[in-house]
């Protein structure tokens, strides 16, 4: 921490130890290293991208909005990543309808994938619309290539077809494919399954750090976050304060 701090006055350094001390759970200290950041060149938009996930996770869910509000105002080419944040801190803060509106206008304003309309499908069924969002998943798993892939365990999901989630997770597993431990997680968080969803979190922990604040912000994690078991895994792979 210290030699971090020695001879700091660039704008990526000011960024970096913010993520440090978000990693920490020390969100006030990585929001005054964003405002150090945004001194040394105010021009530049990633400070409050920054800042925008670490209000959402203090959640802070009005400040976070108003820094989602700047980026896109600012920096009109990051419009359709910026409505997708904005979405989910919407969904955080129990605003769907708003959630819903924000994904339909990125729709609009390009092209959609099959993840666009993954993630409206999870929203929908979250709203209690669920023949919609079965309409949506049902019409991604008639392509194969969707079928196949890694995200075909949230359609699954969705659909409330367990075996066919819990089979496509194990084969991601079988695979290797260690990057997609923290979307399994997720994936059985969708159907209520936390305590097996709990031990793909924890792997995700081991191999991937960054995921521990991904944990604290993503939309899928909302329930888990209500568990005690969840905060003690987070506590556990933290990195510890200095």
């Amino acid at each position: 921490s210290a030699a971090l701090h020695k001879g700091v006055n660039d704008y990526l350094d000011y960024l970096y130890i913010a993520d440090c001390y978000s990693m920490t759970g020390e969100f006030e200290l990585a929001l005054a290293y964003c405002d150090s950041a945004y001194a040394v060149d105010p021009k530049k938009m990633r400070c409050w991208y920054q800042k925008m996930k670490i209000h959402t996770a203090m959640e802070q869910y009005d400040k976070a909005l108003e820094c989602a509000d700047i980026l896109i105002k600012e920096n009109p080419s990051s419009q359709r990543n910026i409505l997708e944040k904005r979405s989910d801190i919407k969904h955080l803060k129990g605003d769907l309808d708003g959630a819903l509106a924000d994904l339909e206008m990125m729709h609009k304003s390009s092209n959609v994938t099959d993840f666009d309309r993954l993630k409206k499908a999870s929203l929908l069924y979250r709203m209690g619309r669920q023949k919609d969002a079965e309409t949506i998943v049902n019409a991604l798993l008639e392509k194969k290539s969707f079928a196949s892939g890694s995200f075909s365990k949230f359609a699954y999901a969705i659909l409330g077809q367990k075996d066919k989630m819990k089979s496509s997770c194990e084969e991601e597993v079988k695979n290797g494919f260690d990057k997609g431990l923290f979307n399994i997680a997720c994936a059985y968080g969708l159907m209520g399954e936390y305590k097996e969803g709990l031990v793909y979190l924890r792997m995700a922990f081991v191999k991937e750090t960054k995921d521990i604040f991904s944990a604290l912000i993503d939309v899928d994690m909302i329930e888990y976050r209500k568990l005690p078991e969840f905060w003690d895994l987070v506590n556990e792979f933290r990195p510890k304060k200095k």
